[in-house]
């Protein structure tokens, strides 16, 4: 078995592992044991059971996000980041989202800003400039333009100034407990999706 395969064996069998968590509900049958349900651990060497975005690079490392830090894994050992004090770090440990683009960049959404993986085995902060910097998620439109999604505004990365900028606002109320969904189609138009309405924009205007 090559490495590829082995991490997309590793891959496949740590999202039944998800499924199968995600399948409890309030009915007796699909209970869990408080202790079972205390002992479920996908691998002790990740920095947080609670994962929240999975992602595969173009080198074939599994990237897996969670409430506190970041994982690596390379079909043999996971390798953790975590958020620090100088400006090579993550800008925070509750990651929200993964997202490797057509240029082969990994770009991390946080709670309180982005960054992208650099060949150092560091991060490279990237200024948002906007007072929300809660990243929901991250998305690449058909010309390679990078979107981010903060829950009330749809921000477009400026590479010549290296930072993300206000594209416009969503109109929509947001319901209390509900995360409208962000996505970009093939034909560049971004969806915003809240409980029973859904936005539809063109990302060239």
């Amino acid at each position: 078995m090559t490495p590829s395969e082995k991490i997309t064996k590793q891959l496949i069998i740590l999202f039944i592992l998800l499924s199968c968590v995600s399948c409890y509900t309030k009915d007796d049958n699909c209970k869990i044991d408080q202790d079972a349900e205390n002992n479920l651990v996908i691998s002790k060497d990740l920095s947080n059971s609670r994962i929240q975005c999975i992602a595969q690079d173009s080198s074939g490392y599994i990237w897996i996000g969670t409430f506190r830090g970041l994982n690596r894994y390379d079909g043999h050992q996971y390798h953790q980041y975590f958020c620090t004090t100088n400006s090579l770090g993550l800008p925070d440990n509750d990651i929200e989202d993964i997202f490797c683009d057509s240029r082969h960049r990994l770009w991390v959404a946080t709670v309180n800003g982005i960054c992208v993986y650099n060949k150092e085995d560091k991060f490279d902060r990237i200024p948002v400039l906007t007072k929300n910097r809660f990243i929901q998620k991250i998305k690449e439109d058909k010309q390679g333009h990078i979107f981010a999604f903060n829950g009330t505004e749809v921000l477009l990365y400026n590479s010549r100034k290296n930072c993300f900028e206000k594209k416009f606002n969503i109109r929509m109320q947001i319901g209390v407990g509900f995360w409208p969904s962000f996505n970009i189609d093939r034909t560049s138009h971004i969806y915003i999706s809240q409980l029973n309405a859904m936005l539809k924009y063109n990302s060239n205007t």
